[in-house]
């Protein structure tokens, strides 16, 4: 048997072995909160860190921001300056256009108008020969005499128009242009050949250049 000595002895050698194993658990327990403080302390610094160089670089953007509007305002200022001057100077360009229109107009007006004095004042003085002619022809018993001032009157009325190219052109004979004739009737055309050909001519007509300004007048053969 086991005397109680002994008993005693393993008694206090457990107890002891439990004081121990208390106090390393609790130098454990001290060590494993210090080191979670420490451990927090970093995260907390690390927050403060990644905090402080989130919010330099929000400053940077925003600084990047402020200048970039800066330059689109000084852009936009400078586009509607050039639209400013565009604009006025299109309106001017207008002006100076619709004067040059009505500056023009007037001009063809006054031309239009020189070119009729001009031409009445070349044909006043075939009128006065013409009218000269009628008073030698009252007293004139010679025809031949008479037809002859008519006849000179005639040619210089054909000159003053040619001084302005204007010119009669010869039909009778011809073959029937709808460009330059007027078929006022037909007449049946004794041979083949006068089918469409102009047998008479009614009425001259007259050139400005190449331009027909008068339509001669005609009698055109047809085959029957």
């Amino acid at each position: 048997m086991t005397s109680k000595s002994e008993e005693k002895e393993t008694v206090d050698n457990n107890s002891a072995a439990e004081e121990a194993s208390e106090t390393a658990e609790s130098a454990g327990g001290v060590k494993n909160t210090k080191k979670k403080r420490r451990s927090a302390k970093d995260k907390g610094r690390n927050r403060s860190r990644s905090s402080a160089g989130k919010n330099g670089d929000g400053g940077e953007d925003g600084g990047a921001s402020e200048a970039g509007l800066e330059k689109l305002n000084a852009e936009l200022a400078d586009a509607l300056q050039k639209n400013i001057e565009l604009t006025d100077k299109y309106m001017r360009l207008l002006a100076e256009f619709d004067n040059f229109k009505k500056r023009s107009l007037r001009d063809l007006e006054r031309s239009i108008e020189l070119q009729g004095e001009k031409l009445i004042m070349n044909v006043l003085p075939v009128l006065d020969d013409f009218e000269r002619a009628l008073v030698h022809g009252e007293n004139e018993n010679d025809p031949a005499k008479v037809l002859d001032g008519f006849s000179r009157v005639q040619q210089k009325f054909l000159q003053v128009l040619k001084g302005f190219d204007v010119e009669p052109f010869d039909s009778e004979g011809e073959d029937f242009d709808p460009e330059r004739h007027d078929a006022l009737m037909t007449r049946p055309a004794a041979e083949e050949a006068d089918d469409d050909r102009i047998l008479e001519e009614f009425e001259k007509g007259y050139l400005r250049g190449d331009k027909v300004i008068r339509h001669a007048k005609v009698v055109v053969g047809k085959v029957e």
